[in-house]
């Protein structure tokens, strides 16, 4: 795998070689730099008339983004995207939104159901909708301990108390006391 490729470029007006890279397949007329190069080079021009030739080398994102090169020359461009490009992911689910009534847009034949989601949404300013798991069952709570234990004794009554105004205090003076 390489990162892309390099090829020689020759100046018309000076007598100087500069190493030029390219980010898809390498023209079929410029000099090759390295075996890599050459290599997708040979390949796009011994296929580059097939149908299903891809316009871009494909790149491996797991590794840094590196182009994959052909596993041969013989290998065909049908074989090289379906032995290099993943299975599409399975569609997520739709997202459910609250109070999501019908859409005020004009419904075509070019309307989906997305679009009328995505304008509801923008429209409203809505959420997704967060599904709570089922309420559980009722459960009657247990009955409260009491306090009193008839096996300990019972606590002595305690006798009210009663307070009289204290005469001396100012609070408690009435008027033309001393």
């Amino acid at each position: 795998m390489v990162a892309r490729f390099f090829c020689w470029e020759t100046d018309p007006f000076h007598d100087v070689r500069h190493k030029v890279a390219y980010e898809s397949w390498p023209p079929p007329f410029i000099e090759p730099c390295d075996a890599a190069t050459a290599t997708a080079q040979a390949w796009a021009a011994r296929w580059s008339e097939d149908p299903d030739f891809p316009a871009h080398p494909i790149r491996d994102h797991d590794r840094g983004g590196h182009i994959v090169l052909p596993a041969s020359q013989d290998q065909t461009p049908g074989e090289y995207l379906e032995a290099n490009t993943k299975p599409e992911p399975e569609p997520a689910p739709a997202a459910l939104y609250p109070f999501a009534g019908p859409a005020n847009i004009v419904r075509t034949p070019s309307t989906d159901s997305r679009t009328i989601a995505a304008y509801e949404r923008s429209r409203r300013g809505l959420k997704r909708l967060n599904a709570k798991p089922p309420v559980p069952a009722y459960e009657a709570p247990t009955p409260r301990i009491k306090g009193h234990n008839p096996t300990l004794p019972r606590d002595p009554d305690i006798a009210p108390r009663f307070y009289e105004p204290d005469r001396s205090h100012p609070k408690y003076r009435r008027p033309g006391e001393r």
